[in-house]
């Protein structure tokens, strides 16, 4: 069994490399689902407020990572 090549950006997760900027964008999008859902105790808030932090934190990252040139 062959295992993918890793760049210096990506994270093995059970055997799958993934890149870092998805990986704290998944964090940071847990992270805000679980704040808002326990500040305001509604599912629907806090299941978009993290898909925006995470979509926005891994646009931004990504678009950090990799600048046009």
């Amino acid at each position: 069994m062959t295992l993918p090549a890793l760049n210096t950006s990506d994270v093995l997760i059970a055997g799958v490399p993934w890149p870092r900027h998805k990986l704290f964008a998944v964090i940071a999008g847990l992270v805000a689902f679980l704040v808002v859902g326990v500040v305001t105790t509604s599912t629907a808030a806090a299941v978009l407020s993290g898909a925006g932090v995470g979509l926005a934190v891994g646009v931004a990252l990504k678009m950090l990572a990799h600048p046009r040139r």
